[in-house]
């Protein structure tokens, strides 16, 4: 599993911050909800069962291989994960990838 942090590099993640400072200000509850949220791993068969349909299926997986890097052992194991309980074949997988990787 991994967390949003390591989705979202450390640019994106001063940018997820300083929206969330200002949040904090006004209703430190919220902040401390957000953060616990930020902070929990990713569960690829919780982020699956989102999945209405094989079309959106793929375009979960596609926008989770955009976010992540696949270069690191847990990531990779995620992404597979994610696959596997979105029901994609390994051909669409690499497909995909190759998509994201394209779109960089």
């Amino acid at each position: 599993m991994i967390c949003w942090n390591s989705c979202f590099g450390p640019g994106r993640a001063r940018k997820r911050n300083k929206g969330a400072a200002a949040c904090q200000r006004s209703d430190p509850q919220l902040q401390q909800w957000l953060d616990e949220e930020v902070s929990k791993p990713l569960d690829a068969a919780e982020v699956a069962q989102s999945a209405q349909d094989p079309g959106m299926a793929a375009e979960m997986y596609l926008a989770s291989v955009m976010l992540v890097d696949d270069q690191q052992d847990a990531e990779r194991a995620y992404l597979d994960e994610l696959a596997s309980a979105l029901g994609i074949d390994r051909t669409l997988q690499v497909h995909l990838e190759q998509q994201a990787k394209g779109a960089a």
